[in-house]
């Protein structure tokens, strides 16, 4: 159906409403994740000194496996989480580098699951890849501010 006033600004299409939303799941999962692993740290530490009595040398074990996970969760799980927020904020607002960044992170889990042989993944992976790669094509992700008189008609 044609509109009859196109619009001055191309729509979101629905496979970037769709990554969108994937997006603010994965982001909301992530926050879960990471207040289980502190509770699960917090829980750990606390039972450290039940669990190991009298060993000595023995005793710093858990609380170097606990050091380690915290600072595995601040310099790799804490800017990958920002990251995705960021990208996440750009699919909204029409970025194109951010489609091209969940692309990368598509194929990446993509490839993870063939070699892992997961399934599930595999398949999760897969469709965020096409609804990607379709959402390169949307005028919604391709505007220019350097452009006047784009048409938004869109380009199969």
């Amino acid at each position: 159906m044609e509109l009859l006033y196109p619009p001055s600004r191309p729509q979101i299409p629905w496979q970037g409403t769709v990554l969108g939303i994937i997006g603010v799941a994965q982001i909301l999962f992530s926050m879960l994740f990471l207040f289980i692993a502190l509770f699960g740290i917090a829980i750990g530490g606390l039972f450290s000194s039940f669990a190991i009595p009298d060993l000595g040398a023995m005793e710093m074990i858990p609380s170097l496996a606990i050091g380690v996970v915290v600072l595995l969760m601040l310099f790799i799980g804490l800017p990958l989480f920002i990251l995705k927020v960021v990208v996440t904020i750009g699919i909204f607002k029409g970025k194109r580098w951010a489609v091209v960044i969940t692309i990368v992170f598509a194929a990446l889990g993509f490839m993870s699951g063939i070699g892992n042989f997961n399934f599930g993944w595999l398949v999760f992976s897969a469709i965020e890849l096409g609804l990607a790669i379709v959402c390169l094509r949307e005028p919604f992700y391709n505007q220019s501010r350097y452009v006047h008189d784009q048409s938004y008609r869109p380009n199969y």
